[in-house]
């Protein structure tokens, strides 16, 4: 709501304890993060749902490596939204290829700079604007220069009714 004016929100969760934030539909859809500083061992679980689209029971855990690999589908009614968190400063570079590991043309985009704790969220679309294929399916792989990068992706399927989110692991 516009009342809230600072948009962080410390709290705290015990050991072996878990929290839940939801927007519980209220406002429009908006994209964010959140960040959790441990000095113990973390796992994160995710899950996505809204009024308009299909129940779905599939969570998924975030990944943190130097490079991730995930499955990746566009079409007309279908796209794979990423989202991630540079662990650290550095470069990522992202290329994408078909089911047989071909490069995709337009597969490969000038790298991208990050800071450390910068996050990017879009779709595969977006992010590999250049592709000029309308439809597609392969392997995105996203490498970064230095330290880790935590990577989450989602898959939309418009064509179902109600929408179907599924994500991905």
């Amino acid at each position: 709501p516009a009342a809230i004016v600072d948009p962080n929100l410390s709290f705290l969760i015990p050991p072996s304890g878990s929290a839940t934030i939801s927007t519980h539909n209220k406002g429009p859809f908006s994209g964010g993060f959140a960040k959790v500083f441990s000095n113990g061992t973390v796992t994160v679980e995710s899950r996505y749902s809204h009024s308009a689209f299909a129940l779905n029971a599939n969570a998924a855990a975030t990944v943190t490596s130097r490079s991730v690999s995930l499955p990746v589908s566009v079409g007309t009614t279908t796209n794979t939204g990423v989202a991630l968190i540079a662990n650290a400063a550095g470069t990522l570079t992202v290329s994408l290829r078909d089911a047989a590991g071909a490069a995709i043309p337009g597969g490969s985009r000038p790298p991208i700079d990050v800071t450390a704790g910068q996050q990017i969220t879009a779709f595969v679309s977006e992010l590999m604007s250049s592709v000029t294929a309308s439809q597609y399916t392969g392997t995105l792989t996203i490498t970064t220069s230095a330290g880790t990068i935590s990577v989450l992706a989602l898959q939309l399927d418009a064509a179902i009714n109600p929408v179907t989110i599924t994500a991905l692991p």
